[in-house]
C-alpha cells in the first residue's frame, strides 16, 4: 500500500528539535554522496582512480558516496578543487 502522504509520517515520527537536526544532518550526508558521484562518474574517474587523484584511500570515496560516512565541508571541498572545480554553497 503506498504512502499517500509521507509529510504526516514523517512529522509524526521527527517529532522534537533534536530528531529534526538529525534528519537534516542525514539529508545533507545523502545529498553529498550522491552529488560527489555524479561529479565522479561525469568526470570519468572510477573510485579508485578518484581516490588516487585526490590522496585518498578508496575506501573513503566508497564511504562517502554510500551515504556512510559523515563526511565534513574541507573533505568535499578537497576533493571538488582537485578535479579544477569550485565548491559553492547557501543557505536557504
Amino acid at each position: 500500500m503506498p504512502v499517500k502522504d509521507f509529510s504526516s509520517i514523517y512529522n509524526k515520527y521527527v517529532d522534537t528539535p533534536e530528531k529534526k537536526v538529525y534528519a537534516n544532518q542525514i539529508d545533507e550526508q545523502l545529498k553529498a554522496s550522491v552529488l560527489l558521484r555524479e561529479m565522479r562518474e561525469r568526470e570519468g574517474y572510477s573510485q579508485r582512480e578518484l581516490a588516487r587523484k585526490v590522496g585518498k584511500p578508496q575506501s573513503t570515496i566508497a564511504r562517502i558516496e554510500n551515504g556512510s560516512m559523515n563526511v565534513t565541508f574541507d573533505t568535499i571541498a578537497e576533493i571538488v578543487n582537485s578535479l579544477g572545480h569550485t565548491l559553492r554553497f547557501e543557505i536557504s
